[in-house]
């Protein structure tokens, strides 16, 4: 499955097995999720009761609703060093920066102003990204760009962080929290 096609799984899919934590009126939707940890404790009902009045007692009544969060690096890593990416692809390009010295420049360019505004990444990023690459490599080339974006659009390109991103995040969906998720990618 693809990287993508797992986090809109995630995103949508329903499981039976926790819809009935999910309508208990006496838990959270923020500790209903936590059944799908509870069931691992043989006495599942006494740890969910100790995490709710956990919650209550730092919280009070007050539920998330919602999570946002960024997937480069909480969900998804790349799955091979940006730098050894754009030095690999580059070569064919004419870069012959080292990787370690492509690191520096990226880092260099990534922590600088861009443009007039404080906005980085507009509709799909490509021109500060194009900025990034190039100032990284020294490779203006637009088919050399281009390569590397669409080589970031691959499942190729990333992995999971975590084996069971996908159960949390489902567990989470079916406890009605509402999920978002963010790419500068």
């Amino acid at each position: 499955m693809t990287v993508m096609n797992s986090f809109r799984s995630v995103f949508t899919s329903k499981s039976k097995s926790l819809t009935k934590w999910c309508r208990s009126p006496s838990y959270s939707s923020t500790s209903s999720a936590a059944a799908v940890v509870a069931e691992e404790h043989q006495d599942s009902s006494t740890y969910l009761k100790d995490y709710a009045d956990y919650r209550r007692s730092l919280y009070g009544n007050i539920t998330h609703k919602a999570l946002l969060v960024d997937a480069v690096g909480t969900l998804v890593l790349p799955s091979q060093p940006m730098a050894q990416i754009y030095r690999t692809i580059g070569e064919k390009y004419g870069v012959n920066y080292s990787e370690e010295e492509i690191l520096y420049r990226y880092r260099r360019a990534y922590s600088q102003p861009w443009g007039k505004s404080r906005l980085r990444y507009v509709n799909d990023g490509r021109p500060f990204w194009q900025y990034i690459v190039s100032n990284s490599t020294g490779c203006s080339d637009s088919q050399y760009f281009e390569e590397l974006y669409n080589y970031y659009m691959t499942d190729k390109a990333w992995h999971l962080c975590d084996p069971n991103t996908e159960e949390v995040f489902k567990a989470l969906r079916n406890s009605g929290v509402k999920l978002g998720c963010c790419f500068k990618f």
